[in-house]
């Protein structure tokens, strides 16, 4: 029964956070330039498979930062303290 009630009171929180990552994940930006000429001139070299190889390397590399990011903002957000609660 308790994990019910946790889940109902989390539903808003996660629903958020998935439809966030579906926006980030199943959207399609326009292509944009690489930010130094290294990377630029390794992504104007690759073909159109190359590319989405590439674009899927940095949000596999992207995914552990962002993980931790939300797991330290989850974690703040657990340990709030309730309205009208004492903060000492």
């Amino acid at each position: 029964m308790k994990l019910n009630l946790k889940l109902r009171r989390l539903s808003p929180f996660v629903i958020a956070v998935l439809v966030m990552a579906a926006l980030f994940f199943f959207a399609d930006p326009p292509a944009t330039p690489a930010q130094c000429a290294l990377c630029r001139a390794a992504a104007t070299s690759l073909n159109e498979a190359g590319a989405k190889n590439l674009n899927l390397a940095v949000l596999l590399l992207l995914t552990p930062p962002v993980s931790i990011f939300c797991a330290f903002f989850y974690v703040a957000y657990k340990r709030r303290n309730a309205p009208g609660e004492d903060e000492s």
